[in-house]
């Protein structure tokens, strides 16, 4: 399944919502990633902004591979009511 995630925003609900889904303490989902507690804490309040090697730590340790595709702007308005941005 294909999640597009097109802002900060999405991907600090992405995290959060995954994370519950697959019935993870933030304490674990932060050992899977090799950050802390604190850290994943401040991702999803979006208080951090994680590296691009952090976001892949943390997107494989909720089971899901991080893959980028060309962004048309005819989709924006799809991508935008997906997210709840309308």
């Amino acid at each position: 399944m294909d999640i597009p995630i097109a802002t900060a925003d999405a991907f600090a609900d992405f995290v959060r919502r995954t994370r519950i889904e697959r019935g993870l303490t933030q304490e674990e989902l932060a050992k899977r990633a090799g950050r802390s507690r604190k850290w994943v804490t401040g991702v999803e309040r979006q208080e951090i902004m994680p590296t691009l090697p952090a976001a892949i730590n943390v997107v494989k340790a909720l089971g899901y591979a991080l893959v980028l595709e060309p962004f048309l702007e005819e989709d924006s308005d799809i991508i935008a009511t997906i997210l709840g941005d309308q």
